[in-house]
């Protein structure tokens, strides 16, 4: 039997998930922000995490499927999930308590963000 263990270097992935956020940010226009959740994000990720994204957009008439299809993936050797979100669908997760918003602003790592769009939708 063989045993293979090896260890997330997170410093190495977060410079390159930081590196394509604020390029996403700057090709653009419709992302507000880009922020890290999850395990990644909480610096207790294990040899089988991903990478946790919430990419708020201004606004999409894109069903919610078919968002991150235009959006392409960092360039990173772990798993990567997107959730394009819409500022006003973002807004109602926070003001309902649901959905990925909510562990994103409990936890979250800004990468990239335009003008404070991220704080002005945590702090309510």
């Amino acid at each position: 039997m063989q045993v293979r263990v090896w260890k997330i270097d997170r410093g190495a992935v977060l410079e390159q998930v930081k590196r394509w956020a604020d390029d996403l940010l700057r090709r653009v226009a419709e992302v507000e922000a880009v922020v890290l959740f999850g395990s990644m994000a909480r610096g207790d990720a294990t040899a089988h995490s991903d990478v946790d994204l919430l990419i708020v957009l201004r606004q999409s008439d894109l069903p919610f499927h078919e968002r991150g299809r235009s959006i392409p993936h960092p360039p990173v050797p772990v798993p990567v999930e997107l959730f394009p979100y819409t500022v006003a669908e973002v807004e109602t997760m926070l003001r309902e308590g649901w959905g990925m918003a909510v562990p994103a602003a409990r936890d979250g790592l800004v990468l990239a963000e335009r003008d404070g769009a991220w704080k002005a939708l945590i702090s309510g």
